[in-house]
């Protein structure tokens, strides 16, 4: 970073630019292009704007460079540059792009490579070069040399749940003369849709949580984050099949509502936007930036609803006059990859490393943004990532809300302790804690977990026994029933081992016999940091987190974790009020 912005950006800026010879930029054109930077509506996320451009450039910090670079630059500098010097900063600005994704494949470092020689040999050449300028290509060359393909990219990928409606939120309807385009929107990404639950009744929110990012709503406290872009409309208020064209849009409202898919009632969330015009000089500037229409927008059709798992990412919008007219320029955000939930596997994946002897790599890597396990996972070269996918269909999960007598009530005397081979009755203990034991018995000839409580209450039980019960999720135990009629109480659920032995993560990782590899041992983090995404996603907070409630199963070939203990599990605090208990992602937020 450092390299690019506070060398050769502000080398730029300060030696070519500025030259006191032959400045192509003087005091007006400096101010112009402040007047412009303070006019622009950005999303809090950016990061610190640079100010005074005029007399503090000099001491901007590299993000400050990277954000004028990146994001404003095209639009300030478009009207104030000769053409061709202003081509040979698009090469640049383009490669910086690149190099700035959070997530670098070889392509966009080839790419990054092919914009940094076209920068190198503009018709600055002699004026701009530097020596870190001149290096640029080189550290290229060496990541690209350095870089192969990861063959195990696939053990990790995995279906989670990425969004969260928050804000204003009210019951409202929508107009009768719309609801025939909000049908064949959801009949454009859901199949075996029943138009007849699709009524002008829905929940309406301010803003939604997407993937870590916020995306507001024109009228409300977010409307920073109202500008999106998609490919989803066309000319026409149409849907866009292809997915071809990108355009901008304004969001008005997010709304959620309940329609009937093959039979079951499935949850989605859509956004209300507004799609902009096409202008005739669309790509007048030079790239990522575009020219729309101001105030014209695309005839109100069924694009006007989206999911928001298609929205591509957020834009900046710029006013400017081009040729004597208003118009909207468009400067595209990055967007970035948020992993989920990561910081509560740091303490197990701690753990884990121990095993691998990688603590000492992990001290060198200096970026705090990475977690500790995400730092695990660079020192051990391998690929994680969580890719972008939700549940079919692009919809959340419908938790059916279980009552206790939706639990099948189970007679003890059912309960069989295993049996050795002269058939005389063993104890084989799993494990044990401050509110219970638990120990492996038969029921029906199945082999099942019974955690046997110490002193709860049968409602304790039965709130526990409701908490799991609310969980569709593989990293989650299943619940076979309870036994409340008679003390002492007990829940029974799956008998989860590795040929036929019960192992914690905190017994495996002590193990000699269960000798897993590297690759299986991020899988079942992985898994548990879904997992712990989901019971938050649901509203509620473990507050047990530890090796010892992480049981491991092997099934047909396949490691899985599986998440225990929910007896100190309890229900998040709604956003907005004072905070009891709060995930440390919300912390953030």
């Amino acid at each position: 970073m450092h390299n690019l912005f506070t060398g050769t950006a502000k080398h730029i800026m300060k030696n070519v630019w500025l030259d006191l010879e032959k400045s192509l930029l003087d005091k007006n054109n400096l101010q112009q292009i402040q007047e412009k930077m303070d006019k622009l509506k950005v999303p809090a996320s950016v990061g610190r704007m640079p100010k005074k451009i005029q007399n503090s450039y000099g001491g901007f910090t590299a993000d400050q460079w990277k954000s004028f670079t990146v994001l404003f630059s095209i639009h300030a500098l478009w009207n104030a540059l000769p053409s061709s010097d202003m081509e040979m900063w698009h090469n640049f600005v383009m490669a910086c792009s690149c190099l700035c994704s959070t997530v670098l494949t070889e392509t966009k470092a080839l790419l990054a490579h092919s914009y940094l020689l076209k920068f190198c040999q503009g018709s600055l050449q002699e004026q701009c070069l530097t020596e870190k300028d001149q290096v640029s290509g080189e550290i290229i060359q060496a990541y690209v040399l350095s870089t192969g393909h990861v063959q195990t990219g696939g053990e990790f990928e995995s279906s989670f749940y990425l969004y969260t409606c928050c804000g204003q939120y009210s019951r409202d309807t929508i107009d009768v003369d719309v609801l025939p385009h909000l049908k064949k929107s959801y009949a454009t990404f859901l199949d075996g849709l029943d138009e007849t639950s699709v009524t002008t009744h829905i929940e309406c929110y301010a803003c939604c949580k997407f993937n870590g990012d916020l995306f507001g709503s024109i009228k409300s406290r977010g409307d920073r984050s109202a500008f999106v872009l998609a490919r989803w409309c066309k000319l026409g208020g149409t849907i866009d099949t292809s997915g071809a064209d990108l355009r901008p849009g304004v969001i008005d409202y997010f709304m959620k509502q309940n329609v009937q898919v093959n039979g079951h009632y499935v949850t989605s969330v859509l956004a209300s936007v507004r799609w902009f015009q096409a202008h005739p000089s669309r790509y007048s500037l030079s790239a990522p930036v575009e020219v729309w229409c101001k105030d014209l927008f695309e005839p109100e059709g069924e694009s006007t609803f989206i999911p928001i798992q298609r929205i591509s990412g957020k834009f900046i919008p710029a006013i400017d006059i081009l040729q004597d007219e208003h118009v909207l320029v468009v400067c595209p955000l990055t967007r970035k990859l948020q992993y989920l939930m990561r910081t509560h596997c740091d303490k197990i994946g701690r753990l884990i490393s121990k095993k691998f002897d990688v603590d000492e790599h992990i001290k060198n890597i200096s970026s705090y943004r990475l977690s500790f396990f995400e730092k695990l996972v660079i020192c051990r070269g391998l690929k994680f990532s969580l890719p972008q996918k939700v549940s079919p269909n692009g919809l959340s999960p419908v938790i059916a809300k279980a009552t206790c007598e939706s639990i099948v009530e189970i007679d003890c005397a059912l309960l069989e302790p295993p049996k050795d081979e002269s058939g005389m009755e063993v104890k084989v203990h799993l494990g044990s804690g401050v509110f219970g034991c638990c120990n492996k018995m038969f029921y029906r000839g199945n082999p099942v977990a019974v955690k046997t409580f110490y002193s709860a209450t049968a409602e304790e039980v039965k709130q526990e026994a409701r908490v799991i019960s609310n969980f569709k999720h593989a990293n989650f135990p299943l619940l076979i029933g309870m036994c409340t009629l008679s003390r002492p109480y007990h829940l029974v659920s799956s008998f989860y081992h590795v040929l036929d032995k019960p192992y914690t993560l905190s017994l495996a990782l002590k193990s000699r016999s269960l000798n897993l590899s590297q690759v299986i041992w991020l899988t079942l983090i992985n898994q548990l940091a879904q997992a712990i995404s989901y019971l938050h996603k649901q509203g509620f907070l473990h507050r047990d987190i530890k090796a010892d409630n992480v049981l491991i199963s092997h099934v047909n070939n396949k490691y899985r974790a599986i998440l225990i203990d929910f007896g100190k599990c309890v229900a998040l605090t709604a956003v907005g009020s004072l905070v009891k208990h709060f995930t440390p992602e919300e912390r953030k937020l």
